[in-house]
């Protein structure tokens, strides 16, 4: 296979196993940065995925890597099995925040909002008071209060603090009880 520096080929290969080969310095960066590890032979090396992930993740991951290296220049060469949406970014190399960027995605989507009731109905994902965003981290950090007090250490309990304060400080709401009709 003939490639240049700035040419980049992922693929999936009949075994199952996901490899990417080619690029330099900064592409083997960007592809550790993803999850990749090198594989040798006494004549050649390429970068494979960790094996055992599955394959949905390693579709994400294999498509995540491909749009870091297209945004800084590089051909990537994509096969057709691993392609799959956007799942993270550059501060998360491997997708492990993916809630944080289910929140990103709607911001997104409310800042293209074209009407006013498009963008109301968009902060109803956020703002409901049964089981919208702020909702449901409240009761993360009661639960996360109540895990770090477990500990029944010092620390934990100073952990418990900071998350009840957290949510007090975030003015997050409670659940509220059904309505009685």
């Amino acid at each position: 296979m003939m490639f240049t520096r700035r040419d980049v080929f992922i693929t999936r290969h009949p075994t199952g196993e996901v490899t990417a080969e080619g690029g330099d310095e900064l592409a083997v960066t960007l592809l550790k940065c993803a999850g990749f590890v090198i594989e040798t032979t006494p004549l050649s090396f390429w970068y494979r995925l960790r094996w055992g992930i599955g394959e949905v993740r390693e579709n994400q991951m294999a498509s995540h890597v491909a749009r870091m290296l297209t945004a800084v220049g590089y051909h990537v060469d994509l096969g057709p099995d691993p392609r799959v949406g956007p799942l993270t970014k550059p501060s998360d190399c491997q997708g492990k925040h993916v809630q944080g960027h289910h929140l990103l995605r709607l911001t997104d989507e409310l800042n293209r909002a074209e009407t006013y009731e498009r963008a109301a109905d968009l902060t109803q994902h956020v703002l409901d008071p049964n089981d919208g965003v702020l909702v449901h981290l409240s009761e993360f950090f009661d639960a996360a209060a109540e895990q770090a007090k477990a500990s029944e250490t010092d620390s934990g309990w100073d952990l418990s603090y900071d998350f009840t304060g957290g949510r007090r400080d975030a003015h997050l709401p409670r659940r509220r009880p059904p309505r009685r009709r």
